[in-house]
């Protein structure tokens, strides 16, 4: 366990705040470093210094004039160590450190080469990264006016578990802990004020470099500024996500979207099968467990390779005959009959076919045999609560229909409609059953109302949330679980071979 104290102290002020830092680390410590932040070089300073009750020291230089490229480093004296530039280090216990202290005009000088090599980075998580500018993301969401998107990269490639930066000179600032999904790493920013000039300009943390990814998710987590804020900011402005003046939500390139294969951060490693028209992946943040002897959650995503945002847009004349269509429902009704036969398991599959929504697909859940007689009621229970107890939400009024039966074709092939529909698979024989609520366009309708239904019925309150500790895995669970589930698939995949 490293226990570290960060300081951030002008030149002037330099012996003054040492001194302070031996007192901290008799009284709070022994601390095992000492990050010094600074805007002036302290080499010449620290040379001399008593080292007697210091921890190791490591300091940082914002108007630092070396290369990227000749960043290295430098043991100045005895337990003093020196950073500079950009780089990334580990230091013999096994603590790692990210830094990039430029200045914004020294980042604007060395721009070309500080790209290239946060690019070049491989396996580049870090415990801890110093930079002196904030974030164009931590920026917009502390609303301050500056903010450096090289630094966005740079975040972005090594996800730090602490990221400290120091341009703002007089404000302690903090955010709320968040997470990055892919990796399950929770991230913290603080910006340290200068010695003199600010209050809580000392921050001492306790980080284990050893457990990266299990530390649980806090309850004051926020959603992660880079993956929200970062993203609005950087897309052109006839793309943002925002109201147009017809009213309708703007379009998501398929280059941003998720479920795309031109987004060059696809999750590949949860893909399950694709076929000509659509794809099925295991769900992140599984709602559903494994259960007797199903050794994977279950729980997948059916996705049309095209980025359409409902079932029907108004593009095809012969909806329920297309391509598409049939693919999705090959897979829906492969996917439940190895659930009944293979797993004794009932399935229901819950969509939501809207104007508003970004890319159309279906996720299929497992459910016991014995709950899915339930189901009925748990629908029930949830409409009461989004209709009666939920100001502004679409009122759902679900009705029960079968796939031939022509109500429903009719109602699939309006372009038109909106609508949230349940699919129920009691067995792999059994005519399945659905259930169909329209709604109008420009009514709110909470996207988490299928899932909600589903964790009632399966007994599962805390998994409502797919981004919940209970529920998120890491790519390596998510690569286990996309294998277990292929191969329990293998026999009834319909993708070609």
């Amino acid at each position: 366990m490293n226990k570290i104290l960060i300081i951030h102290t002008s030149l002037e002020k330099l012996i003054e705040a040492v001194e302070k830092v031996k007192k901290l680390n008799k009284k709070n410590g022994p601390f095992t470093y000492c990050l010094i932040l600074g805007k002036e070089d302290l080499k010449d300073a620290l040379k001399d210094i008593d080292r007697a009750d210091l921890p190791t020291l490591v300091t940082f230089n914002s108007d630092t004039d070396i290369q990227p490229s000749a960043s290295t480093s430098n043991e100045i004296s005895d337990g003093v160590l020196r950073f500079d530039g950009y780089g990334v280090y580990k230091f013999s216990n096994g603590l790692s450190l990210g830094y990039l202290t430029y200045n914004n005009n020294k980042i604007t000088t060395h721009d070309a080469e500080i790209k290239e090599k946060i690019n070049a980075l491989v396996d580049s998580k870090v415990d801890v990264l110093i930079t002196h500018e904030w974030s164009n993301s931590i920026s917009d969401l502390k609303k301050q006016p500056t903010g450096n998107m090289l630094i966005d990269t740079m975040v972005q490639k090594v996800q730090p578990r602490y990221h400290f930066a120091f341009s703002n000179d007089e404000q302690f600032v903090e955010t709320e802990p968040f997470i990055w999904r892919d990796s399950g790493v929770i991230s913290r920013f603080i910006n340290i004020p200068e010695y003199g000039k600010g209050k809580r300009w000392a921050y001492a943390f306790q980080i284990d470099s050893d457990n990266l990814n299990r530390e649980s998710l806090p309850e004051n987590t926020i959603d992660n500024p880079y993956t929200t804020t970062h993203k609005k900011r950087t897309l052109p402005e006839k793309n943002k996500d925002k109201p147009a003046k017809d009213g309708k939500l703007r379009k998501i390139l398929p280059e941003m979207c998720h479920f795309c294969f031109s987004n060059k951060d696809l999750q590949d490693h949860m893909i399950v099968s694709i076929s000509d028209n659509a794809y099925v992946t295991i769900a992140k943040g599984p709602l559903s467990e494994p259960y007797d002897e199903m050794t994977f959650s279950g729980h997948c995503l059916v996705i049309p390779i095209e980025h359409i945002p409902k079932l029907n847009n108004g593009e095809n004349s012969d909806i329920l005959g297309s391509k598409l269509y049939q693919e999705m429902m090959g897979y829906e009704k492969s996917i439940a009959t190895m659930n009944y036969r293979k797993f004794d398991m009932s399935s229901v599959s819950f969509e939501i076919n809207s104007e508003r929504s970004i890319h159309y697909h279906k996720q299929i859940v497992p459910v016991p045999k014995h709950l899915i007689l339930k189901f009925a009621t748990a629908l029930d229970r949830q409409c009461y609560f989004n209709n009666k107890k939920v100001k502004g939400n679409a009122n759902l009024d679900f009705e029960e229909y079968t796939l031939e039966d022509p109500t429903y074709k009719g109602i699939v092939e309006d372009p038109k409609a909106n609508y949230v529909q349940f699919t129920l698979y009691e067995t792999s024989e059994a005519e399945p059953k659905i259930y169909l609520a329209q709604f109008q366009v420009e009514q709110r309708l909470d996207l988490q109302f299928g899932r909600r239904v589903l964790a009632f019925l399966l007994n599962l309150p805390k998994r409502v949330k797919w981004d919940s500790p209970l529920c998120l895995q890491t790519p390596e669970e998510e690569t286990k679980e996309a294998q277990a589930f292929q191969k329990g698939y293998r026999d009834y995949d319909i993708a070609p071979k």
